[in-house]
């Protein structure tokens, strides 16, 4: 069998549709680089993540303050029916100010779109500094009652 390809755009192809028989996988190539696939048993769309094709990476800083300012709500889309299930999310708007390669702006209408995958690590990041908040609070708190045992109390 033969691997089946579809290029995307006119004469400078850039992106690439790659499916092939060895693991069936819509494979999504941009520029000669693979940059995701989709999975051919569940759906489930994977991006490239290995370390080897990164550069210049470098730790997150601090996020609690700007986590802490998100407003998350549930809504419809204006061309969703009210029986529609609700969606959760935020707003691009107030987004776009604390994360702003996680907002793109559509040169057509103006339109804002969100990469909401570009949360996860943000997530992890915050959810870190919380537990060792946390574990902070813990250590000060055993301190505490050994004191208080030591007076007696």
């Amino acid at each position: 069998q033969r691997a089946v390809r579809l290029g995307i755009g006119a004469s400078n192809l850039k992106w690439e549709l790659f499916s092939s028989p060895s693991d069936n996988h819509l494979n999504i190539i941009y520029n000669t680089a693979q940059v995701g696939y989709f999975n051919s048993s569940s759906g489930a769309y994977t991006a490239t993540s290995d370390i080897r094709l990164k550069k210049n990476t470098v730790d997150l800083p601090l996020i609690s303050d700007k986590m802490r300012t998100l407003k998350a709500f549930e809504f419809r889309y204006e061309w969703q029916e009210q029986r529609d299930p609700v969606n959760f999310g935020f707003s691009a708007q107030d987004v776009r100010p604390l994360f702003p390669n996680l907002v793109e702006e559509s040169s057509s209408d103006g339109r804002l779109s969100m990469n909401y995958q570009g949360f996860i690590p943000l997530l992890t990041k915050y959810s870190q500094e919380i537990d060792a908040e946390v574990q902070d609070i813990k250590v000060k708190m055993k301190n505490l009652q050994d004191r208080l045992v030591a007076l007696g109390g």
